[in-house]
């Protein structure tokens, strides 16, 4: 997902906006770590407080998702119960 294209989704998910919270697949896999550090980066800008990345996200991502929101980083994927605080 390119950051104009985090952005675009980011403001169309009203419920995830309010709570801070950016899940889904990124499809970052291939990706190198400069433009997975340009997501991040954007993704912080746009407010994003907590991460659910799946597995499409790419590993490497999920990696660096995960360090940078340490306990904001929420395991997400298929069958995965988040609770999105109101």
């Amino acid at each position: 997902m390119t950051a104009s294209g985090a952005k675009a989704a980011y403001r169309w998910i009203g419920l995830l906006l309010l709570a801070g919270l950016a899940m889904g697949g990124f499809h970052l896999g291939g990706s190198s770590r400069a433009e997975i550090r340009s997501v991040i980066g954007r993704l912080k800008a746009l407010g994003v407080r907590k991460v659910a990345p799946s597995h499409c996200t790419g590993e490497t991502a999920r990696e660096m998702f995960r360090a940078e929101w340490g306990e904001d980083f929420v395991e997400g994927g298929l069958g995965a119960a988040i609770d999105v605080p109101m």
